[in-house]
Formats: C-alpha cells, structure tokens, sequence
C-alpha cells in the first residue's frame, strides 16, 4: 500500500479523505493506493496502470500504441472516429487520450478543443505524422499537452505520456516545414 498527498483538490474517490490544513487553509487528500510505482519521473511517481483512449483512423497504428503501452498504462479504448473519441472519452474519463489529428467526423484538433470547452481533465497527446510548427502550435493551443510524431513513436511516446501525466509539455524532435 502507497500513501500519496495531494495538495489539489481533485474529485472525490472512494479511497480518498479530505483534509483541511489548517496552517495554511489548503484542502489536501490522502489517497491510499494499492500500487506500486511504475518510475520515478524527475523525482515525481508516475502510477502504473494510468488510464488510456487511443484515437487513430489506421488498425496499424491502435495496434502498434496497444504494444508499446501494454505493460505500463490501462487501455480502456481504441476508437477510430474523432466523434466516438469525444463521447468516449466524456463518458471513461480517461487520465490521457491519444489522439491522432486527421480522423473521419471530429478531427483530433477538434476533439481538444470541445474536451477543453467541457473542462475535461483527460490530458491529450497528439500522435501524428505532420511535422509542421504551425499545426503542433494548434494542437497545443487546443489543450495538448504532447506533440509525437508517429515515426518517433517507439521512442517518444510513452515519455510524453509521462510528462503529461506530471503537467509538463512534450514535443518530438523535428525539423519545421
């Protein structure tokens, strides 16, 4: 068993109590969890068994995330449309949600966009072959918090996952076009 203290106020969980710090009138909870850390990320715990949407149009691409992602995140969906990204998505409440841009119905783009609107706190993860700085500076002012290039994805996802599960932004390496 892990003892973690937040000092956010996140939504209310069954294994949660609320605690108010009196000293400095910060709400704070104590969650006990039941697992062990998967690594330590710049001195933060990034949890096993995070919770993932994978969005792509291509049976290739959801098949090659599934394998990279397998052993160190929970994927609750792989979906193939930008339209049953977003309901799935509202409705699972995932921690993060890959998302390709060029989809049929919602684009990727489209689908940050309305998750922002709504105040979804899923974190969202582009995953995509445009190497364009004005496309990725879209996708981050849609709410992304990663911008990975399919062809990096071996080596770059699963790290961008992780920092933003810590709050931090990441982007592949590429040459602007």
């Amino acid at each position: 068993m892990m003892r973690i203290v937040y000092t956010e106020v996140w939504p209310i969980a069954s294994n949660s109590t609320m605690v108010e710090d009196s000293a400095q009138y910060r709400p704070f909870r104590i969650f006990d969890l039941p697992l062990e850390p998967d690594v330590v990320l710049r001195g933060e715990l990034v949890m096993k068994g995070s919770s993932v949407l994978v969005a792509d149009d291509l049976t290739s691409v959801l098949s090659e995330v599934a394998k990279l992602l397998d052993k160190s995140f929970e994927i609750i969906g792989m979906v193939s449309d930008g339209q049953t990204a977003l309901d799935s998505i509202m409705a699972l409440e995932p921690d993060l949600a890959i998302l390709d841009i060029s989809m049929p119905g919602l684009s990727g783009i489209e689908v940050a966009r309305e998750l922002k609107r709504r105040g979804s706190r899923t974190k969202v993860i582009f995953l995509t072959v445009h190497e364009d700085s004005d496309i990725m500076a879209t996708c981050f002012a849609a709410g992304g918090m990663a911008y990975v290039l399919k062809v990096l994805m071996d080596s770059d996802l699963v790290q961008a996952m992780n920092e933003a599960l810590a709050g931090r932004e990441f982007t592949s390496q590429f040459t602007p076009h």
